[in-house]
């Protein structure tokens, strides 16, 4: 069995701290997919992960760290074992807390997660966002991807 994710997007970086810079070590990030029609904004440790306007970046949400999927605790596994971390730059773990439909006839809903105070707002198609769940603790993680003039 494979670890399943339940958003595996890359995104562009559209502006980085759009309304100013409100904590040293925080930056806010306002991202549009590059393959799918879904935005996101989200809190990051800018000190541990710094990004720049321009930057694309592969987002995955996913509820354990275990590359064959098995359960996860939410603690930080120490042992050395193989983790899907390890093919990221960065991660967090966190709860999602809300969800927002747009209604009438559109079918975009905002999904929001708190990582510890740091948010995230996912706003796309319900189609992209229907395996998660309120109250669900999962992890995000990301890694810079490549232009095609850089590879």
């Amino acid at each position: 069995m494979e670890a399943q994710f339940l958003l595996d997007c890359s995104f562009e970086v559209n502006a980085v701290d759009p309304d100013g810079k409100k904590f040293d070590r925080v930056s806010r990030l306002v991202c549009v997919g590059v393959t799918e029609n879904v935005d996101m904004v989200v809190d990051i440790n800018s000190e541990v992960y710094p990004v720049r306007t321009g930057d694309k970046i592969k987002v995955v949400l996913c509820t354990t760290l275990d590359p064959a999927g098995g359960e996860d605790s939410g603690v930080y596994d120490q042992s050395g074992q193989p983790s899907l971390l390890d093919k990221y730059d960065y991660g967090m773990h966190g709860k999602v807390f809300h969800f927002d439909y747009d209604g009438g006839d559109s079918q975009t809903v905002s999904v929001y997660i708190s990582y510890g105070g740091l948010l995230m707002r996912i706003q796309g198609h319900q189609r992209l966002v229907a395996a998660i769940k309120k109250d669900q603790r999962l992890y995000c993680l990301m890694k810079k991807e490549l232009s095609k003039r850089y590879k």
